[in-house]
């Protein structure tokens, strides 16, 4: 991420009296040609159906992704630092002072895997961890704004700890009340490869129809690709999914399973089984249900992925030495994935996926592509204050 140095001082190594305009223009066909890649979690926060999230920070982290030099240059020309996430997190543990010892502590404890994460003891970490910060908050060790975010960011790494920790223990408690195998537990990579709109609208246009009926139509082009997790950084895996395409949506899925399936014939009793996913949610307070819009958009995601259409929702809480689970059955062919952007002139059936979800993201890969091609228009966003850039970007994007 990109911040302001103290003082104009840059954390980077930049070339020394740096000729900005050639060094643009020696990396144009390398910002030109990377492929924007969204993860799975991210696709609903993009399309602008996340309670949570920060669309600056996530706009800014596309912007540069894979293009560290043009990050570089970026921020040599605008005097910012270039931090990371775990770095700055690091530095302001480090500024609370008396308080870092027991913060640094706190997190020791979200790095630990092997054991189950009690959720009163997560929430006692958080609490401990706030208690911490709100000390150096009031010794002046700590702006409010350092606060928030040194918080924010243990709480964050606290969530994910008890997600490691408790998803196969989730999964286990699913296979014996369910009589079910989970299997294919996040061993592979999993890619939707989306063809470049012009090429898109050609391919969907056969026929002149409406629009819902060419989302839906692009829904045969848009490319599957699974990698083996072990061979994923390889250089083939990585020349697979940097082929022609427009942008691609990557992710792992947590499993799947094989649903029975009674036939509907009366007179025919004959059964099948049919693949599902399996998606593991840890709880921190309590369950929800309904299973949030923005769950299932990544489960939405993920089915696609594995071009199956239902998925169960396994939401887990361990409180009390106890883990309980809630199974909720998310599908393609229900609410609110059945409901539609809006409703169609043409009266034609159409879902959230065709009418919302993948034009929304096609919009937004245009806005990033275009950022990063107009050098002035990037830079003048770099160095808008916060609320001038989520203007900027509410204007470019008007659904968000």
């Amino acid at each position: 991420m990109l911040g302001r140095g103290s003082g104009g001082q840059i954390d980077i190594q930049a070339p020394e009296a740096l000729d900005y305009e050639n060094a643009y223009i020696g990396i144009r066909e390398e910002v030109c040609a990377t492929k924007l890649r969204f993860s799975a979690s991210k696709v609903a926060a993009v399309v602008g159906l996340h309670e949570y999230g920060d669309l600056v920070e996530e706009f800014i982290e596309f912007l540069y992704q894979d293009l560290e030099e043009l990050l570089v240059i970026d921020a040599s020309l605008l005097q910012m630092e270039v931090t990371s996430k775990e770095s700055e997190l690091h530095a302001l543990i480090r500024k609370s002072g008396a308080d870092a010892a027991a913060l640094i502590d706190i997190v020791r404890w979200t790095a630990e895997t092997k054991t189950a994460a009690k959720i009163d003891k997560a929430n006692e970490k958080t609490k401990d961890a706030q208690k911490h910060i709100e000390n150096a908050r009031k010794r002046k060790r700590l702006t409010a704004d350092e606060a928030k975010l040194l918080q924010d960011g243990i709480a964050s790494k606290v969530r994910q700890s008890v997600g490691k920790r408790n998803e196969q223990l989730a999964i286990e408690i699913y296979e014996a009340r369910n009589g079910l195998r989970v299997h294919s537990t996040n061993d592979k990579f999993y890619f939707l490869l989306f063809p470049h709109p012009r090429q898109a609208k050609a391919l969907a246009s056969s026929s002149s129809q409406c629009a819902c009926h060419e989302a839906k139509a692009l829904e045969r082009f848009i490319e599957r690709v699974a990698l083996d997790r072990k061979a994923a950084t390889s250089n083939e895996a990585v020349a697979t999914v940097n082929k022609s395409h427009f942008f691609s949506i990557c992710g792992m899925i947590d499993g799947t399973a094989d649903m029975l399936v009674i036939s509907d014939d009366n007179d025919d009793d004959t059964w099948s089984t049919e693949p599902i996913l399996v998606e593991v949610k840890n709880r921190m307070a309590r369950f929800r249900d309904p299973v949030p819009l923005h769950d299932c958009i990544q489960m939405a995601v993920y089915m696609k992925m594995i071009n199956v259409r239902h998925g169960d929702m396994v939401q887990c809480l361990h409180r009390n030495d106890e883990t309980t689970i809630h199974i909720s059955r998310v599908s393609l062919d229900a609410y609110p994935l059945t409901a539609a952007a809006a409703p169609c002139a043409c009266q034609c059936t159409t879902d959230l996926w065709a009418s919302l979800v993948v034009p929304r993201l096609y919009e937004y890969a245009t806005l990033v592509y275009l950022f990063r091609t107009q050098d002035l228009r990037r830079l003048a966003f770099m160095q808008a204050p916060p609320e001038t850039q989520r203007r900027m970007l509410r204007e470019a994007l008007n659904y968000l």
